[in-house]
Order: structure tokens, then sequence, then C-alpha cells
């Protein structure tokens, strides 16, 4: 039996995955605790990499896998017991894909181990807050957490500008730009 994308998801969330690499000539590979794990599986063929992803990608995203060579996104999986943001893109060898994991409870800006001063700023009643950083620094769960922060104290507006769409709404009113 050929294996589903899904059960890769499965895979990564019992080993407790924060990523899920699936690319053509290579097993799948899981990144436990900052730490790349390979697995023990075949290498994945190129031919058999659209099939796989096709459950999850709608029609629209296929088209632009086709026209731009490569599909953003984000998706609930099984309900509430995972988000999944996943990068589908193009190679020399065909189609790999990277799954992020998101979790499903918000973390805390304590639990997060931010400095206590991002309590105070996300206390203030305006203001524009940046935050950057390279790939997997944390920003998404930075945003979520002072997001979170502002939803259980006030009822603001909050806009933030993320590709894809990781925050969700509490009580705060939240805008989202998405940018292409």
């Amino acid at each position: 039996m050929k294996p589903e994308v899904f059960d890769y998801f499965e895979r990564a969330l019992e080993l407790g995955a924060s990523d899920l690499i699936l690319k053509p000539g290579a097993p799948p590979a899981f990144r436990v605790n900052r730490h790349l794990i390979i697995s023990e599986d075949e290498a994945l063929a190129a031919q058999q990499m659209y099939d796989l992803f096709l459950p999850i990608v709608d029609a629209k995203q296929q088209e632009d896998l086709r026209s731009k060579f490569y599909v953003n996104s984000i998706f609930s999986y099984r309900g509430s017991r995972a988000r999944i943001r996943y990068y589908i893109f193009q190679q020399r060898e065909g189609l790999a894909g990277s799954f992020r994991f998101i979790p499903p409870k918000v973390p805390s800006i304590k639990s997060l181990r931010l400095p206590e001063a991002l309590i105070n700023v996300a206390s203030k009643p305006r203001g524009l807050f940046l935050i950057t950083g390279p790939s997997c620094s944390g920003k998404s769960m930075t945003i979520a957490a002072m997001a979170d922060a502002i939803n259980k104290r006030f009822a603001r507006h909050i806009i933030t500008m993320e590709s894809p769409i990781e925050v969700m709404a509490g009580k705060a009113l939240v805008d989202r730009i998405c940018h292409r």
C-alpha cells in the first residue's frame, strides 16, 4: 500500500515533531527538538509526490503549483488536533513539501521564555510591534503569544501581516493582511 500524506502527519504528531520534510529521492524527515530525524522508510519517488500532496491542495492551489511552482498555506488537521502550515514547491527532482505543526494551544509569553518586557509592551493601549527574524526562530509563536496576551486582557484591534495566517482570534478583533 502506498503511503499517504496523512500517514506521515500521524507519525509526526506521535513523534512530537515540529516539522515534516518530504522530498523526492529521500526518505521522510522529521524535526524533533531541533534535530532532524531521517526515517528508515524507503526514499520517496518523484512520480509519487504529486499524488501524495493531492489530498491537501484544492483546485486553485493545484493551478498555483502548475503556474507558480509553489503553494504556501495552512489547514486544520483532524479538527483541533493540529494546524499545519505547509509549503509545497517544485525543485529539480520534482515536488517537495515542508510541513510545520503548529501547537493547538497558544503558548504564553512566559512559557516561551520571552522577556518579561513583552508583557508590558502587550499592555500598552496602542503601538506597532515588529517581530522579525530568520526562519524557525520563533516569530509565529511570539506573535501568537503576544496576541493571546492582548486577547486575554483587552478588547483591542490587532492587525497582523502573515502569510499564511497563524494567529487565531480571542477577545480582540484581529485583522489579517495576507501578502503575496
